[in-house]
């Protein structure tokens, strides 16, 4: 019996075979910014981003209120003044309109998990834009489908 799928990712991803793409664990009422995962998966990333210095900063900063001037805000969470207005903290989490902050811990993960059905780049790009949210995540994508053999492979074909 295969293991119960509980990654964010998982549920948009086209089926290795034509199995339903459904994950049972989902529980859609309690994801608040409706993002495809099951509640062990949330529980993780909320471990995680406890965990990352820059998200507390960041949720710290979000839960009392951005300095009113760019230069006043600390280094480390600097990179998300430009869509300040549109992030929030929500039972632990933050979240960029819907779609939900990678801890740094978490995102070699994601990652894999994006990259896990080979759709290459931009099809990638599209679905973790859908869903996630990290400094760099394009070109972490990018960079990442860039190393897979399998990718490489049926690039220009």
């Amino acid at each position: 019996m295969p293991a119960p799928k509980d990654e964010c990712i998982e549920s948009v991803l086209p089926a290795k075979d034509s199995g339903n793409l459904v994950d049972d664990n989902i529980d859609v009422n309690s994801i608040k910014a409706q993002v495809p995962v099951s509640l062990a998966k949330l529980q993780q990333f909320k471990e995680a981003t406890a965990a990352d210095e820059t998200l507390q900063t960041l949720k710290n900063t979000v839960l009392i209120v951005w300095p009113f001037d760019r230069s006043s805000v600390p280094l480390n969470i600097l990179q998300y003044w430009n869509y300040r207005d549109g992030i929030s903290a929500i039972n632990g989490h933050l979240y960029k309109s819907q779609r939900l902050m990678v801890p740094i811990n978490l995102k070699k993960e994601m990652l894999n998990k994006l990259q896990d059905a080979h759709l290459g780049i931009v099809k990638t790009q599209t679905i973790a834009q859908g869903l996630l949210v990290g400094p760099k995540m394009n070109k972490d994508i990018e960079d990442f489908i860039g190393q897979c053999a399998v990718c490489s492979k049926y690039r220009n074909l």
